[in-house]
């Protein structure tokens, strides 16, 4: 998921119902792995939209650092 030379700064997931390693925010699910951004900040501004953009397991999730596990399920809702 990450280079050991793409940088020094990772987002460290918050407590959530996954374990520290067994998950990865979803500040970098949205900008490495669906590359709808191409930093962190933008990653930040498009997850804490208004309209709320993102759903993990169906419900509407507007924290960056929300730990998203390998059977989570995301739901972009503008694109269903």
């Amino acid at each position: 998921m990450l280079s050991k030379v793409g940088g020094i700064w990772a987002t460290k997931p918050s407590q959530g119902p996954h374990k520290l390693r067994e998950c990865i925010p979803l500040n970098l699910v949205v900008k490495n792995k669906l590359k709808l951004a191409l930093n962190s900040r933008e990653a930040k501004l498009i997850i804490a939209a208004k309209d709320g953009n993102f759903a993990v397991d169906g419900k509407v999730r507007k924290d960056f650092k929300y730990p998203v596990g390998i059977m989570d399920v995301i739901t972009i809702l503008k694109t269903k």
